[in-house]
């Protein structure tokens, strides 16, 4: 069994595409929690402005590609769990740098069967 320092970290970008939907919960700054939501993300679309790396184990972070001041910023991580099902959680932050609001998912890819986006 390989020990985590011998495995290579693949710091390119994840193969991660197309739709993904699910079931969102959001928490505000003030702790107040949303009822269960639909969700969509097409990361096919988040491609255009944000980096997405991926880790052993299937994991994933998301950032901007920039980050203007002034500007709210959104920090994302993710984690397939199953075949073409992700676990999802993101950090929203103010421009001021306050915290604003986390979201977690649960989604499922809308590929093909048998199809790995995680290459």
């Amino acid at each position: 069994m390989e020990s985590f320092s011998e495995q290579l970290l693949n710091l390119e970008s994840s193969e991660i595409s197309g739709d993904w939907i699910g079931k969102q919960r959001a928490m505000t700054s003030g702790l107040s929690i949303s009822p269960e939501a639909e969700i969509q993300l097409s990361f096919d679309n988040i491609k255009d402005h944000h980096q997405i790396i991926a880790f052993p184990s299937n994991m994933i972070a998301m950032f901007a590609n920039n980050v203007d001041m002034d500007q709210p910023i959104q920090l994302a991580v993710g984690q397939r769990t199953a075949d073409h099902q992700l676990q999802y959680l993101a950090a929203h932050y103010a421009a001021d740098g306050a915290f604003s609001r986390l979201v977690s998912a649960t989604l499922t890819s809308s590929s093909q069967p048998g199809l790995d986006v995680f290459t």
